[in-house]
């Protein structure tokens, strides 16, 4: 590590990608979740024509609410690794 004129040591910075990377993770955690979300409630509730992705998907007629629970929870994974940080050490 390198040390600053008052003699602490400075973390070396990290990387732009990997910052980069976590913000894409998260905003496409939250679509992820809007999604899931907005798919289990309009299956449940109303059933009517959406713009929810997985209510235009052919092989899952009849599994809309399972395959959107399974969105919502992907959406919440890669939002909670965008959120993530480094253990400082």
């Amino acid at each position: 590590m390198s040390r600053s004129t008052s003699g602490r040591r400075r973390r070396p910075a990290r990387p732009a990608t990997l910052d980069g990377m976590r913000g894409l993770a998260e905003v496409l955690g939250v679509l992820l979740i809007v999604q899931g979300a907005g798919g289990v409630l309009n299956n449940l509730f109303g059933d009517s024509p959406s713009w929810f992705a997985v209510n235009h998907i052919g092989f899952l007629d009849g599994w809309e609410i399972p395959a959107s629970v399974a969105v919502l929870l992907a959406g919440f994974v890669l939002t909670g690794l965008g959120r993530t940080r480094e253990k400082k050490g």
